[in-house]
């Protein structure tokens, strides 16, 4: 065997490792800068959809908040949306079978305990999504963690639009 040959051999491993890391690196960087503003916008987008449900979600009722989670779920083109209440209980959900149930999944609870929206990947019916919350005050509620999570002297149950 040529002396050439034995440095392709010994070398040429090496590089295909280094190619298929350094592909995967870049693979990997780019998801993030693309996903991490897509999540950055969807909770712009949340914050804005959260200062539109405030009546609505002081008043706690269905057919209240029905009109304003399917006007997301339309103008934002999601997969579905929902307001939750600070126990998790699903208020009003484009998918009627879902309210009432309990939305119990760590991220979900850590979320509804945020001042500010959330956000995360993940999968829903095989597809990839961003999982948003962001939290919705009362109209005139003040500013801070302290009024919107803890006290209960506000109409609104701290509670959460949703959109998925």
């Amino acid at each position: 065997m040529k002396l050439q040959n034995k440095f392709l051999a010994l070398l040429a491993p090496a590089g295909f490792v280094a190619g298929g890391l350094i592909l995967y690196l870049i693979k990997r960087a780019a998801n993030e800068v693309i996903v991490g503003g897509a999540e950055r916008a969807a909770a712009t987008i949340a914050r804005a959809a959260a200062l539109e449900a405030g009546r609505p979600m002081a008043r706690g009722r269905e057919a209240d908040l029905l009109p304003v989670v399917q006007t997301f779920q339309r103008r934002e083109g999601a997969l579905y949306a929902a307001a939750l209440g600070p126990d998790g209980r699903v208020l009003a959900h484009t998918t009627v079978t879902e309210k009432g149930r309990v939305e119990s999944d760590e991220r979900t609870a850590e979320a509804l305990k945020s001042d500010e929206p959330r956000t995360w990947t993940g999968e829903e019916r095989g597809e990839p999504v961003i999982f948003v919350v962001a939290p919705v005050r009362a109209p005139g509620a003040a500013e801070g963690a302290d009024s919107f999570l803890l006290t209960g002297e506000q109409p609104l149950p701290a509670g959460s639009a949703w959109a998925r």
